[in-house]
C-alpha cells in the first residue's frame, strides 16, 4: 500500500470512525459512543408527546452547522417531553453504556419561554432518574449552543431495575412548554 493510500485511510478513520456509532450491538469506539451528530451517525426515531410536543430534524441548525434535533412544544400545561429512540419499538436489545461515564450533548434554547429542561435514559420500560440540565450547565437557557455533560451516575442512581446494557432511549422534558424550541446536537456517551 502506498503512503498516500495509508494517509487517506487514516484520515477517513479519524473523520468517520470516531463519530459513527453504527447499529445497536456493534462495537463502539473506545472513547465515545455517538448517538446523533447530524452528519454520519445512524438516524434514530424521534418522538414527541401527544400534547403538542414534536421532535424533528432542523437542517443547517446544528452545533457544527449540520442537522440538529429540534424539540418544539405548543402545549398548554406544565410539562413537555420528547425522546430519541435508539432501537426499534418492541426491541429487547439496546445500546450498552457499560464503561461510559458521561452523557454529553450540545443544547440551545430559543423562543420567548425558556423551559427548565430535564434529561433521562430509558432501558425497556424503566426510566432512569430525571436530571435537570441546568444543574450540569448553568448557561443552558442563554440562547447559545452550550455543551452539557451529565454523569451517568446521576441518571442511573436510584433507578431500580435500570439496565445499562440495554439503553433504548434518551428523553428530554421540562416545564413551561408553550412556544419553546430546544435544539439538541452531538448526542453521545463518553468514557
Amino acid at each position: 500500500m502506498r503512503f498516500s493510500q495509508c494517509l487517506c485511510a487514516a484520515m477517513a478513520l479519524l473523520l468517520f470512525g470516531v463519530s459513527f456509532a453504527g447499529a445497536a450491538g456493534k462495537p463502539a469506539p473506545a472513547s465515545a459512543l455517538t448517538v446523533w451528530n447530524g452528519r454520519t451517525s445512524d438516524p434514530a426515531a424521534g418522538w414527541g408527546a401527544p400534547d403538542g410536543t414534536t421532535m424533528s430534524a432542523a437542517p443547517k441548525k446544528g452545533h457544527a452547522g449540520a442537522t440538529a434535533a429540534l424539540i418544539t412544544s405548543h402545549a398548554v400545561g406544565t410539562w413537555f417531553s420528547a425522546g430519541w429512540r435508539l432501537v426499534p419499538y418492541g426491541s429487547h436489545t439496546g445500546y450498552s453504556i457499560v464503561g461510559y461515564k458521561t452523557l454529553t450533548f450540545w443544547m440551545r434554547e430559543t423562543g420567548g419561554n425558556k423551559p427548565d429542561v430535564w434529561v433521562w435514559l430509558r432501558s425497556g420500560p424503566v426510566d432512569g432518574t430525571r436530571v435537570r440540565v441546568a444543574a450540569h450547565q448553568p448557561r443552558a437557557a442563554n440562547g447559545q449552543w452550550n455543551k452539557v455533560s451529565v454523569p451517568l451516575s446521576a441518571i442511573t442512581f436510584g433507578a431500580k431495575d435500570f439496565n445499562p446494557k440495554t439503553v433504548q432511549e434518551i428523553d428530554f422534558g421540562g416545564g413551561k412548554p408553550t412556544g419553546i424550541a430546544v435544539y439538541v446536537d452531538d448526542i453521545g456517551f463518553a468514557k
